[in-house]
């Protein structure tokens, strides 16, 4: 089959966008493929579709059913880019599995676009022994604060006892940044990413549920920087990301399934 794609650099977190129609059954397995440096190569997939929730313009369904805050980015910088002049700006709401409606706003910078991503509050933040839990809709990070031994295998571990579709080991050292790590149990991929959106709303959150106040951080990551705003009112009340994305490229992709 032959498969329209977008490729997006946010971070460095290389993520293709199918904009073709395919069948839910399929994209795991095509997305493994497409991700293969043989292939188109990327860190994850995304494909366009449908949306089902008023308000929404389409419905970004990631590779395995999870949430991805860089990913929705790329979707509103497609939706988008042919409808931002220079230097303008654009708020647009997109539908996203594992989390439902989410608000993006943009801005160009020259080539590249300056995203944020209002990102769905937790489910959950409780320790887990050293670690910190933070679930997201879609998505669970543990959060470390000293870098872990065997994180590969200390992640398949933990993973295993969570419902949710990706799990993320974040590597947090508040003087070197933010290394992420993170399993998609569907796709069965394990991927040192360069940059993570959720993993550093999960930062931002476990911060703020530590600090009980407002918290904004710069997060160095391998990829580059990722900003996470948090508010507390009481409890968690607003997480957001903000992030660079640049567009690679754009063609047709043939994947035999």
């Amino acid at each position: 089959m032959k498969l329209h794609f977008l490729k997006f650099n946010p971070t460095e977190n290389m993520t293709l966008l199918v904009t073709d129609p395919v069948p839910r059954e399929l994209q795991g397995p095509l997305a493994a493929r497409l991700m293969e440096n043989r292939s188109i190569g990327a860190e994850q997939v995304g494909y366009l579709e449908k949306a089902s929730l008023p308000g929404a313009r389409a419905r970004l369904q990631m590779m395995g059913g999870e949430f991805c805050g860089n990913a929705s980015m790329c979707m509103a910088v497609f939706l988008t880019r042919d409808e931002l002049p220079p230097e303008g700006e654009k708020a647009v709401e997109i539908e996203v599995s594992g989390a439902g409606r989410v608000k993006c706003a943009l801005r160009r910078e020259g080539p590249d676009f300056r995203c944020g991503v209002e990102m769905p509050l937790p489910r959950e933040i409780r320790r887990v022994g050293d670690l910190t839990l933070v679930r997201l809709p879609g998505i669970a990070h543990f959060v470390s604060q000293y870098p872990v031994d065997q994180p590969e295998e200390t992640l398949r571990s933990l993973a295993r006892g969570l419902e949710e579709d990706a799990v993320g080991l974040m590597q947090y050292l508040p003087e070197k940044g933010l290394t992420p790590l993170v399993y998609v149990k569907d796709t069965d991929t394990m991927v040192w990413e360069r940059g993570c959106g959720s993993g550093s709303a999960a930062v931002g959150a476990m911060l703020a549920n530590e600090a009980r106040g407002d918290v904004e951080r710069r997060l160095p990551q391998p990829g580059g920087e990722i900003i996470v705003r948090s508010q507390w009112k009481e409890a968690l009340s607003m997480l957001s990301i903000e992030g660079l994305v640049k567009i690679v490229c754009e063609g047709e992709a043939c994947a035999e399934m």
